[in-house]
């Protein structure tokens, strides 16, 4: 894991955690439910995508937020470089 993709983890789990940010996670779920809503009330094919499509987005960002513990906990694993270990940790 690169040093920016532990921020953004760490941010992540900050809107997890933290109250001041459920009001975030709240208007996430009700855009979530409005894009679902307004996807299977489409006649239009290409509306229909656009919905199915921000669906996705909002589905991955939900589940990023949720799974950003999990990620930050995993071990991460060692590599052999020039005959020296490096870990997640090194620069």
């Amino acid at each position: 894991m690169t040093p920016s993709d532990k921020a953004v983890y760490e941010s992540l789990v900050r809107i997890r955690n933290l109250p001041e940010l459920a009001p975030f996670k709240t208007l996430l779920e009700q855009e979530l439910a409005s894009e679902v809503s307004a996807m299977t009330a489409q006649s239009d094919e290409k509306a229909m995508w656009r919905a199915q499509g921000a669906v996705r987005v909002l589905t991955k960002l939900k589940n990023l937020i949720e799974g950003s513990k999990d990620i930050l906990d995993k071990p991460r694993p060692l590599a052999v470089v020039s005959g020296s270990y490096l870990s997640s940790n090194s620069p």
